[in-house]
């Protein structure tokens, strides 16, 4: 089969959210060379742009890091939970009968926690890049 696929780029206007540290500095530590996870552990690392697509998912709008930070950072389990019933808590929103009794966490909930890290997390209005598909077509070939 032949394909053929014709697309263009643009971008477009989205409501998200920015991903930045706060003056002061971040005030989580960073990953140590020698660890190792463990089943009590309190914090697992993430990278910023992990957080950010893993706050994406969990608000339901693009989150940009503009942190500029490299390397893996200790992000504390309670807030890994918090991320974890926001991803839960969109995919539920977006199905025909959502669970009733599920709180989803709000973005004021997201900030507070990040602000104890030196992080904040501002919504804005951006024009993000797209790929738009104009055509795609198969065509049966011979054997």
């Amino acid at each position: 089969m032949d394909t053929t696929l014709a697309f263009h780029r643009t971008s477009k206007d989205f409501d998200l959210y920015v991903l930045s540290v706060k003056e002061g500095g971040l005030k989580i530590p960073q990953k140590a060379a020698d660890y190792k996870f463990t089943r009590g552990s309190t914090a697992a690392p993430e990278t910023m742009e992990a957080l950010a697509n893993a706050l994406s998912g969990a608000m339901g709008r693009p989150v940009l890091d503009q942190t500029g930070i490299q390397g893996e950072y200790m992000a504390p389990q309670d807030f890994r939970s918090l991320v974890i019933e926001g991803l839960v808590g969109q995919h539920l929103s977006a199905t025909a009968e959502p669970e009733k009794d599920m709180e989803v966490p709000s973005a004021g909930e997201f900030r507070r926690s990040l602000q104890a890290w030196g992080l904040s997390l501002d919504p804005s209005r951006q024009a993000l890049p797209l790929l738009v598909i104009d055509r795609a077509e198969r065509t049966p070939t011979e054997n």
